[in-house]
């Protein structure tokens, strides 16, 4: 539960301040029902409500999981299902549903499986979880070989390749296809190299990206090729690497990423990681803007650069007790080239007259320290301080430590964070009684 939440508001010509109510005393409650059952298999429940009766919202997620192997382990069919309800100061719920069908060979060299998702249109597990978008239909055929025992200089070897198909749940139609190879060794040496090769053979029809119902726009034929590299993990230093592209069949579009992860390990409790992430797409297309009525949808060719760097470091005190730190800063930079507008056919026209929008120079910088002990089975105690930077501005900064140092001067956040979650076993107090 959570007490009234109030932001202080100060008018900046008359300095009077008031208060606004942000958020209401806000009421969540989770409930979980789970059983084992024979062969590896479960079945369970959950239940997730959130109440604000101040502007009388209610939201209910109610969703069920079931796992069944045969007597032999070697087939799996999957089912999981969810219906959301969302009252929003009115009598009737807003309903919607999610299901995900499973079926597969779990065992062998070469297996199988087969799935399809839907996710309705009003489907909205948001408050109390994460959709990023419903309104979608997916299926997926996936046949794998794989090699256990070791061979020539391979400890063991995984291939799979899939297809895939997905289509809008409300109305019924095509939105994009797939093919991909996927492939990973493990050599002798405990060192590990693989790739991943996707293909989309057919247009993409992105109904999300317009930001308007009923609108959509094509996206080309596209390639992808991704290969990684991991050294012994077992060792004091290790290293990972990924290297990625993707090269869309219009517009001269390219994209490439480049992942460096090196990780120091000197004795069992301490672990420090560092990773870096560069990507850099060149003459990307997306949304910029639309009219007031929404009657023109303006779309926008623009080089986009990401760059993530992140420390971590882990000690352990005891199997009990642990303290972790976390440095993350994230930016990235979006510069534009030329405007389009979209056509009802999803195709793009020259814009000439669209005074277009400011470049992009977003930074995001946190540090995350956290403590956290099991005090008894089941049972933990967790502290937790997080310090947060942002900032978005239409100025690019092209050096990145003077980017770095522009964010670091920037106001900040901070916050203190208590938990405690404490187990109750329902057979200890049975038996005390």
């Amino acid at each position: 539960m959570t007490i009234n939440t109030y932001a202080t508001i100060r008018d900046s010509v008359t300095n009077i301040e008031r208060k606004e109510l942000t958020q209401p005393f806000t009421n969540y409650n989770v409930l979980v029902f789970d059983k084992n059952l024979k062969n590896n298999s479960y079945a369970s429940i959950i239940n997730t409500n959130l109440s604000r009766f101040e502007d009388e919202y209610y939201a209910n997620v109610t969703g069920t999981e079931l796992s069944l192997f045969n007597k032999k382990k070697t087939y799996q069919v999957f089912a999981k299902g969810a219906l959301s309800q969302i009252w929003d100061n009115v009598p009737n719920p807003e309903l919607g549903f999610y299901s995900h069908l499973n079926f597969s060979k779990t065992s062998g060299q070469f297996r199988f499986s087969l799935n399809n998702r839907i996710e309705s249109d009003t489907y909205n597990p948001n408050d109390m979880g994460f959709q990023r978008r419903n309104n979608e239909i997916s299926s997926r055929l996936r046949f794998s070989y794989n090699i256990f025992k070791p061979f020539w200089r391979l400890l063991s070897m995984y291939n799979n390749i899939s297809f895939g198909y997905s289509q809008l749940y409300k109305p019924k139609v095509y939105t994009s296809s797939f093919i991909s190879l996927n492939s990973f060794m493990r050599f002798k040496n405990q060192y590990s190299w693989g790739f991943y090769l996707g293909l989309d053979p057919y247009e993409t029809h992105d109904y999300f990206e317009p930001r308007v119902d009923g609108r959509f726009y094509i996206e080309p034929i596209s390639q992808r090729l991704y290969t990684w590299m991991s050294t012994d993990d077992r060792k004091k230093l290790m290293l990972d690497i990924e290297l990625g592209l993707s090269f869309p069949n219009s517009y001269n579009q390219i994209s490439y990423e480049i992942n460096l992860e090196p990780s120091w390990r000197p004795d069992d409790g301490l672990l420090v990681c560092c990773e870096t992430n560069f990507e850099n797409s060149i003459n990307d297309i997306g949304y910029v803007d639309n009219t007031e009525m929404a009657d023109t949808i303006y779309f926008g060719r623009r080089n986009r650069v990401d760059i993530e760097n992140t420390i971590e470091t882990r000690y352990i005190f005891n199997e009990n007790m642990s303290l972790n730190l976390k440095l993350r800063h994230y930016w990235s930079t979006v510069k534009y080239n030329q405007y389009y507008t979209l056509n009802m056919d999803g195709t793009l026209t020259d814009e000439n007259e669209f005074r277009g929008t400011d470049d992009i120079n977003f930074n995001y910088f946190t540090i995350d320290l956290g403590f956290r002990w099991i005090f008894a089975p089941g049972s933990e105690l967790s502290l937790v301080w997080k310090n947060s930077i942002f900032t978005y501005t239409d100025e690019i900064v092209e050096n990145y430590f003077n980017n770095l140092q522009k964010t670091l001067d920037s106001p900040q956040t901070n916050s203190i964070s208590l938990r405690i979650l404490y187990y109750i076993d329902y057979l200890y107090f049975k038996k005390k009684s």
